[in-house]
């Protein structure tokens, strides 16, 4: 056999050896790259989500903006205002989810405003903002419930009521127009009440982020070799829920 050929390939399969592990040593370094963006975007989200207006200020996000332009009112009337109180619950453990399982906990999404004396049906809820119905009916967890779209695009959600007020899907709203009365409702097939205290549950959210200074990790075609361990990654265009209770404060 030519030395000569031994040798070159020899020098052959060393040079493709290096190149394999070079490949394998980036795709090992891409990857944790990528993991390390996409614990940090989640840590940066769950900031944002828990405390937007500080974190909205901090990188100068749209929506924060949008919010205390577009919210006129608090959602009762001021005559309640001294039997009706909320702190900040965002973020804080629930026990049931949607089918009751208790394989998984979820975090509450929104503001508890509780009603002191307790009984259903007494208080007017009020829109906080200009808007379009985009939902109303009967959720598991939620009971009656009505969400209502903004111009800015923001769903504000309104749950346990007693009752509607005359609207359905579709009809455009003006802050401070009924729709319903606070309750007790949900944690059970249509019609259960009685599971927790009278109180509103408000919800915003979000379907939009865009702010300075805010990066998503990029999302890769799944046929490549460079795959992340981790293929959950938040989307940009993903709903995502805000803490109200910054704002509503503000309204006090």
């Amino acid at each position: 056999m030519n030395k000569k050929w031994i040798y070159w390939s020899g020098i052959t399969l060393i040079f493709m050896l290096l190149t394999i592990g070079i490949v394998l040593l980036g795709n090992y370094l891409w990857q944790q790259s990528m993991q390390n963006s996409i614990v940090r975007y989640e840590e940066r989200l769950l900031k944002l989500r828990t405390e937007p207006t500080i974190y909205g200020k901090k990188y100068n996000m749209k929506f924060v903006r949008t919010i205390r332009e577009e919210l006129k009112l608090l959602p009762y009337p001021k005559g309640f205002a001294s039997s009706i109180s909320f702190s900040d619950t965002f973020g804080a453990s629930r026990s049931k989810n949607a089918d009751f399982s208790k394989t998984a906990t979820r975090i509450h999404e929104g503001c508890d405003l509780m009603y002191e004396p307790n009984r259903s049906g007494e208080v007017p809820i009020l829109s906080m903002t200009d808007g379009i119905v985009e939902q109303k009916g009967w959720l598991t967890l939620g009971g009656y419930r009505i969400g209502v779209r903004s111009k800015g695009g923001i769903y504000y959600y309104y749950a346990h009521l007693s009752t509607y007020a005359n609207l359905e899907i579709g009809d455009s709203v003006k802050a401070g127009q009924l729709l319903g009365f606070m309750g007790d409702t949900g944690y059970g097939e249509e019609g259960t009440t009685g599971q927790f205290p009278v109180h509103l549950h408000v919800g915003c959210y979000v379907n939009k982020i865009e702010g300075r200074r805010w990066n998503y990790p990029a999302r890769r075609n799944s046929f490549t070799i460079f795959m992340l361990k981790d293929n959950t990654i938040f989307s940009p265009q993903e709903e995502i829920s805000v803490n109200p209770y910054p704002f509503l404060l503000d309204l006090k």
